[in-house]
């Protein structure tokens, strides 16, 4: 009787876990399902916390690199985008660095790394920008700060040079992580504005829709498992 009693509450328990499941996570579908865009956002840095939150809060992958990216995490983006092709997608990728040599010309090595590796997407620069620095009124990195010998020391910083006096740019760096820090608010406001353009309405209706039919049909099948259970204690 005890062994009999330990599997009937042992089923009603695993039962109960799935009824959950089926009412409120299975029928879901993802928020860019149905869509015909990926959308990713790729940044120059190790990590920005803000950025993976909001890139959360999109549905959209966030691909952290600091300045020119591995082979590897090249490499594994290059797949997902592949395979994301495949599926008949195209792929967008904003692209969020620091105002230097290395985020200007960062874009540049990813479609080349891209294509080395069989994968094409389009790539959009978000920021910074210098339409941005002069918006927000962002600071510089002063001279006598280690980060700005190391934007001297670039390699490409010559030729980062001729471009800004080409193009009347102010030659001077500024950082993502100013923007992150001074205006958190805009930040955010500028990425989902730049994410949800590429999002579209009609498809997302579809995907609703379809989200409904699949919620039903699971509400249908916990209400039967719901009654099972009660058979079982009534046995």
């Amino acid at each position: 009787m005890r062994i009999a009693e330990s599997l009937d509450g042992y089923l009603k328990n695993r039962l109960s876990l799935e009824i959950w499941s089926l009412e409120n996570t299975v029928w879901r579908l993802p928020k860019w399902y149905g869509q015909p865009r990926k959308v990713e956002l790729w940044i120059e840095k190790e990590a920005v916390t803000v950025l993976e939150d909001i890139a959360s809060e999109l549905g959209v992958d966030a691909f952290p690199s600091r300045g020119f990216s591995s082979v590897t995490k090249l490499y594994e983006a290059a797949e997902r985008i592949k395979d994301a092709t495949r599926r008949g997608l195209k792929v967008h990728i904003i692209i969020l660095t620091d105002f230097d040599p290395s985020g200007f010309f960062i874009d540049i090595n990813y479609r080349k790394k891209l294509r080395e590796y069989g994968a094409e997407a389009e790539f959009e620069r978000l920021m910074i920008t210098p339409e941005i620095i002069r918006r927000y009124g962002l600071p510089s990195i002063p001279p006598d700060d280690p980060s700005y010998t190391r934007v001297t020391k670039d390699p490409r910083y010559s030729a980062w040079l001729d471009i800004c006096r080409e193009q009347g740019i102010s030659p001077e760096p500024v950082e993502l992580d100013a923007f992150v820090g001074l205006y958190p608010e805009e930040f955010r406001r500028l990425i989902v504005e730049a994410v949800n353009k590429y999002f579209e309405p009609q498809a997302d209706a579809e995907r609703r829709r379809l989200e409904e039919e699949r919620k039903q049909q699971a509400l249908k099948i916990a209400e039967k498992l719901r009654r099972f259970i009660e058979e079982i204690g009534e046995s």
